[in-house]
């Protein structure tokens, strides 16, 4: 399972006692030599965000949560926040609940063991022009940083946390 079908998890399960809709989707370009990585451009990324948030709009929704769940995906963020303030009566918040932790037993794949320990955290990328081969031999096995892999109570209570931290945005402070 991806980071985005991760995020659709966590987001429906926030989203749904409050019965709000979730819309999944994302940018992938420098994982592309990881087999099995399917992406968009940041240009067809940005337009279909702003097609779906122009929608909602039309169809009356006017508080806006956009639940993040790669950090690709941020680069659409300005766009998205000024598509927002030029609209009257629409509020939009950006959440990048990834930042928690990507290590849940849905996102390993199965038979592989993973290392002992924790990786550095791996500096910011942003703006280099790494092209998927060099950004995998940069990368390596793909982990920004952080443990490998935790126990299955920790686990759930980071997904206990994220989820209850998505909701509180959802459902306060608008």
């Amino acid at each position: 399972m991806r980071i985005a079908d991760m995020t659709w998890m966590q987001a429906v399960e926030a989203a749904e006692p409050l019965r709000i809709p979730v819309f999944p989707y994302g940018i992938t370009p420098y994982f592309m030599d990881y087999p099995g990585t399917v992406t968009v451009s940041p240009t067809t990324y940005e337009r279909r965000r702003l097609e779906i948030l122009g929608s909602m709009r039309r169809h009356g929704f006017k508080r806006i949560d956009v639940v993040n769940g790669h950090g690709g995906n941020t680069s659409v963020r300005p766009a998205v926040e000024a598509w927002a303030a030029r609209r009257k009566g629409v509020a939009l918040r950006w959440h990048d609940w990834w930042k928690a932790s990507e290590s849940f037993p849905w996102t390993r794949v199965e038979g592989a063991g993973a290392p002992a320990g924790r990786k550095p955290r791996t500096p910011s990328l942003a703006g280099d022009e790494l092209s998927p081969q060099r950004f995998r031999e940069v990368m390596g096995d793909s982990s920004m940083g952080g443990y490998y892999e935790r126990s299955a109570d920790e686990t759930d209570q980071l997904w206990a946390f994220a989820v209850e931290e998505t909701r509180e945005m959802l459902a306060a402070g608008w």
